[in-house]
């Protein structure tokens, strides 16, 4: 059974998605703040990280946590999923697509996904990240 790491700070998210991947079979643990997560990240030993952008303390604080997994070596392979209702569509710095690919060196993650989140597409991605 794979095991996924959702982090994110609305609850009403985490629970419909928990709810989603449970009933596909995977094992769900989930945070609802980024405090210590990458420490929480090495304890869980997930398969599959579901990453929010955007955090109450910082708006940019899934980025700035996709790059320091990305510095750990016992994480750096870990795959992550991001996802943010701010998308592409409103031309932000911090996104830079090229058709339907993330450049790695600017945002350190697998995939990205849109709020609100279409739970078909949801499991494409995690299907798509986990067969590589």
């Amino acid at each position: 059974m794979k095991k996924i790491l959702v982090v994110d700070d609305d609850l009403d998210i985490v629970d419909a998605i928990k709810t989603v991947l449970e009933s596909h079979g995977f094992s769900v643990a989930s945070y609802n703040n980024t405090q210590d997560i990458v420490q929480k990240i090495k304890k869980e030993t997930p398969d599959l990280l579901l990453l929010d952008v955007m955090f109450p303390e910082n708006s940019s604080a899934g980025f700035e946590v996709a790059r320091a997994i990305r510095k750990e070596s016992s994480l750096a392979k870990l795959p992550i999923i991001i996802f943010s209702a701010v998308n592409e569509k409103f031309k932000l710095g911090f996104m830079k697509f090229s058709e339907d690919q993330i450049d790695p060196d600017y945002m350190p993650v697998n995939d990205f996904l849109e709020k609100p989140i279409d739970c078909d597409i949801l499991l494409e991605k995690i299907a798509k990240v986990l067969k590589n």
